[in-house]
């Protein structure tokens, strides 16, 4: 469940227009930066982390995945993040799209999937990212995790 709210801060007589976005999960709130939105889903831009949750049905192409690393990239500025994706109705990723990848900025991965066996297809993304990469039955646990990192 997503919800916005606007805020108006007076200080020293200028008004600041803040916009802030919490999703709720399970009684934690968790502070929205920035959505990123396709047509292929949305990217929601944490402090440390970006939750994308791809679109129903809808697997991700190399041009796809590229243009949601530089839109992420741009966002960060060079800062570093952990990057989470849900997996819940299991999606193909194109391979060949983990060469837009900047191991530098994305320094960890999470998968959120509910398949009972995702050691299967995971095994391969795995072996093509450099840096730790986990998978999560839950967001819940997937953020937990990605909050264990010290970014720069």
């Amino acid at each position: 469940m997503l919800f916005k709210c606007e805020i108006i801060q007076k200080k020293h007589y200028v008004f600041f227009n803040i916009r802030i976005i919490l999703l709720f999960l399970q009684n934690q709130t968790f502070v929205v930066n920035k959505i990123l939105d396709y047509p292929f889903g949305k990217a929601y831009c944490h402090e440390q982390y970006v939750y994308f949750e791809r679109a129903l049905k809808q697997d991700l192409d190399c041009a796809q995945v590229k243009m949601l690393m530089q839109d992420i990239a741009e966002y960060y500025n060079k800062r570093q993040y952990v990057y989470i994706s849900n997996r819940k109705m299991r999606a193909i990723v194109d391979l060949k799209a983990y060469k837009h990848v900047n191991n530098k900025q994305l320094v960890a991965l999470a998968i959120v999937t509910d398949d009972p066996n995702p050691e299967e297809y995971l095994i391969k993304e795995q072996e093509l990212f450099n840096g730790p990469f986990a998978f999560f039955k839950t967001l819940e646990q997937a953020i937990s995790w990605a909050a264990t990192f010290e970014l720069d």
